[in-house]
């Protein structure tokens, strides 16, 4: 951002990169067993909705459901609490940092 090439975007990158960003993509995982995360499903910090799913799965190999979410800024650090809401019910969830899965952390287990 500092060199003088103009390219499309340039004007907002830098309003971003000065005033901050309202919403971040996060990676999150569903904390108790049941329904799979999937889009368009609601993320929750108590009673005030801060993001929604973007797409969600079942993970066989974490065993719990995982996803990624737009949630507002202040809700995007890993370790945050939130509740996914599935068919009516909330269920706890936490954001985490990506990639889900590394395979060495996985081959350890395997010994």
């Amino acid at each position: 951002m500092t060199k003088e090439a103009v390219f499309p975007g340039k004007d907002i990158l830098q309003k971003q990169k000065s005033k901050g960003v309202k919403e971040k993509l996060i990676a999150f995982r569903v904390k108790e067993k049941g329904p799979p995360p999937r889009p368009h499903y609601p993320l929750f910090q108590g009673d005030v909705q801060v993001g929604e799913v973007t797409s969600g799965a079942p993970s066989p190999t974490l065993g719990c459901g995982v996803g990624l979410a737009y949630v507002k800024a202040a809700c995007a650090e890993p370790g945050t609490a939130l509740e996914l809401e599935v068919r009516g019910v909330r269920v706890p969830a936490e954001v985490i940092k990506k990639p889900f899965y590394k395979r060495a952390i996985w081959n350890s287990y395997q010994k």
